[in-house]
C-alpha cells in the first residue's frame, strides 16, 4: 500500500490529535476510496494539515475542541460519505474485515433479500455495499447507512422506552424466526437510525457532541417528536459471532467466541448451549442494566425481564413469546402513562455497575406499576383492597467488561 508520506503525521515530530496508526489506513486508501464514490473528512485525506496547528479559526484552541481533532475509536469503523451520481452525499459508515471472515457478509446479504427487506418486523442494519480494495486483498470493507447509537442522548419519556424495547424484541424474534441467532445482543450492538433527529451534524467520533467540535451537547428533538413520516428504528448490527441454520430442524446447540455480554451462566463452562437462549438472555441484560437499574418507573419491565434472564436457559421464554408478552404489557398501559416522563435514577453509572461497582437497583413498585396491576386484578374486589405484591426481584446479575 503507498504510504501517505505527505500526512502532517507521518513526520517525525508527533502532537497531541495526531493520526493513530489504524487512521493511517484510512489515509492511504482515501484516494481509492474517492475513486469508488466514498469520500472522508479532512482529517483523513493525504496532507491534512491540523486546523489548530494553523492560522485559521481554531487556532490556538484544543484539538479536541477541533472537528479535524478527535481521534477515531475504532480502527476498523470510520465515518465517510457516498457520493452518488447526481452529486447527493450521503452519510455511511464503513467496517473492515478480514476476507476469510466472509460469513458476516453472506447474513447480511441474506437479510437484505427484497422479501426480508420489505418487512418491517426486520431490523438487521442494511448492507448498502462491499468494497475490495486491490491494495488489501484480505480485507473487505462493508458499507453501511450512518447509524448512532441507541443512547446517544438520554430518552424522555415512557412511550420511547416501549418502543425501544418493541423494536429490539420484534427484531430478535423476526431473526430467530429466520433461523438465524445473532449471539452477541448486547448493549454496542444496538443502534438507531437517528440523524433526522439532529438539528445539526453529530460529530461521527463522539456522536452525543457537535460535529463542529464544541463541547456543549448536540442539538436534538426527542425521540418521540420525530413524527410518523420518520419515526425512529433500532437496529442489530456486527454479525460476526452470529449463527445461521437452514431450517428449524436443523438447529443444534453449539459454541463460538465470547461477545460483549460474557455474564449468561451457559457460557461459564465448557458445554454446548442454545444461542437463541442465548440472545434472549443478552437483551434481557441490556433492559436490566441500561433500564431497569437506570429509571425509576419502567418496574412492568421486571417480570419478563427475569424470566428472560433465567439461569436455565430451557426455562427462558423464546424471542416470539417474550415479544408476545409484553406486547400485551404494553397494551395495558394507558395513554396518560406512556406520555409520563421517565425518572432516572440519580447517580447510576452502567459502567461502574458492570464493573462490580455498584449494585443493582432494589425493585420499587411504582404508580405505573400499580395502576397496571390494579387494572389486572380488576375483577377480583378484594384484591383492590389489598396491598400490591412485591414485584419479584430480579438477581444482582454481573456483566463482564465488553470484549
Amino acid at each position: 500500500m503507498p504510504s501517505s508520506s505527505t500526512s502532517a503525521s507521518t513526520s517525525e515530530t508527533h502532537f497531541e490529535g495526531d493520526l493513530t496508526p489504524g487512521e493511517r489506513f484510512w489515509v492511504d486508501l482515501q484516494p481509492w476510496l474517492r475513486d469508488a464514490g466514498y469520500d472522508l473528512r479532512s482529517r483523513y485525506q493525504p496532507g491534512w494539515q491540523p486546523s489548530w496547528l494553523n492560522d485559521g479559526e481554531n487556532a490556538e484552541k484544543p484539538s479536541l475542541l477541533c472537528e479535524d481533532g478527535v481521534c477515531n475509536p475504532r480502527d476498523n469503523v470510520l465515518d465517510a460519505i457516498k457520493i452518488l451520481d447526481g452529486g447527493q452525499r450521503v452519510p455511511v459508515t464503513l467496517k473492515t474485515i478480514k476476507a476469510v471472515f466472509e460469513d458476516e457478509i453472506e447474513y447480511l446479504q441474506f437479510f437484505a433479500q427484497k422479501k426480508l427487506r420489505s418487512d418491517s418486523r426486520n431490523h438487521c442494519i442494511s448492507l448498502i455495499d462491499v468494497l475490495s480494495p486491490p491494495s488489501c486483498p484480505d480485507k473487505r470493507i462493508m458499507v453501511f447507512p450512518r447509524l448512532v447509537p441507541w443512547d446517544v442522548f438520554p430518552f424522555a419519556r415512557v412511550s420511547e422506552a416501549l418502543d425501544f424495547f418493541g423494536q429490539t424484541l420484534e427484531g430478535l424474534a423476526f431473526m430467530h424466526e429466520q433461523n438465524f441467532a445473532h449471539r452477541d445482543a448486547s448493549w454496542g450492538n444496538v443502534m438507531m437510525d437517528g440523524l433526522h433527529l439532529f438539528h445539526e451534524p453529530p460529530h461521527p467520533s463522539r456522536p452525543s457532541l457537535p460535529l463542529c467540535g464544541d463541547s456543549r451537547a448536540v442539538r436534538h428533538i426527542q425521540r418521540c417528536e420525530a413524527g410518523a413520516n420518520r419515526p425512529v428504528r433500532y437496529l442489530f448490527i456486527d454479525f460476526g459471532l452470529s449463527v445461521h441454520f437452514p431450517s428449524r430442524e436443523a438447529r443444534e446447540p453449539g459454541r463460538g467466541p465470547p461477545g460483549q455480554d460474557r455474564s449468561a451462566p451457559e457460557l461459564k463452562g465448557d458445554a454446548a448451549y442454545d444461542p437463541f437462549a442465548l440472545d434472549v438472555y443478552c437483551l434481557g441484560n441490556l433492559f436490566f442494566v441500561h433500564w431497569l437499574n437506570a429509571y425509576a418507573n419502567v418496574e412492568f419491565m421486571r417480570p419478563l425481564v427475569a424470566d428472560m434472564m433465567h439461569p436455565v436457559p430451557a426455562a427462558r421464554p423464546t424471542a416470539a413469546e417474550a415479544l408476545a408478552r409484553f406486547n400485551a404489557i404494553r397494551r395495558n398501559i394507558p395513554p396518560k402513562a406512556r406520555s409520563a416522563s421517565l425518572k432516572r435514577v440519580k447517580g447510576y453509572d452502567w459502567q461502574e455497575y458492570v464493573k462490580g461497582n455498584v449494585s443493582a437497583r432494589a425493585p420499587h413498585a411504582g404508580l405505573l406499576d400499580r395502576l397496571l396491576r390494579r387494572r389486572h386484578t380488576a375483577k377480583s374486589p378484594r384484591a383492590r383492597k389489598d396491598k400490591p405484591v412485591a414485584t419479584p426481584k430480579l438477581a444482582n446479575t454481573k456483566v463482564a467488561a465488553a470484549a
